[in-house]
């Protein structure tokens, strides 16, 4: 979770709690995803920041790319450190 002000680049993410207004009032459900309606609505109520879920990506799928490219150009690149001149 992560709280973060409230702007156009909170459109898009999730609501990670409910927003209340001053009164107590729920205006928006955590599971939220916001769009410019919201956006505008809650701007307009006054609300300054709101809590968003943050992604985590899979670290197989931060490794693998890295993995395969790092593979594929490895040996090359080794050949050409320790070639002898």
């Amino acid at each position: 979770m992560e709280r973060k002000k409230l702007g156009l680049t909170c459109i898009g993410n999730t609501l990670a709690e409910d927003v209340f207004d001053e009164k107590g009032r729920r205006l928006l459900a955590a599971g939220t995803v916001i769009n410019e309606k919201n956006l505008s609505d809650l701007q307009s109520r006054g609300i300054a920041e709101v809590s968003l879920e943050i992604e985590i990506a899979e670290e197989s799928d931060l490794c693998r790319p890295v993995l395969k490219n790092t593979r594929t150009s490895s040996p090359s690149g080794i050949n050409q450190i320790f070639r002898k001149g």
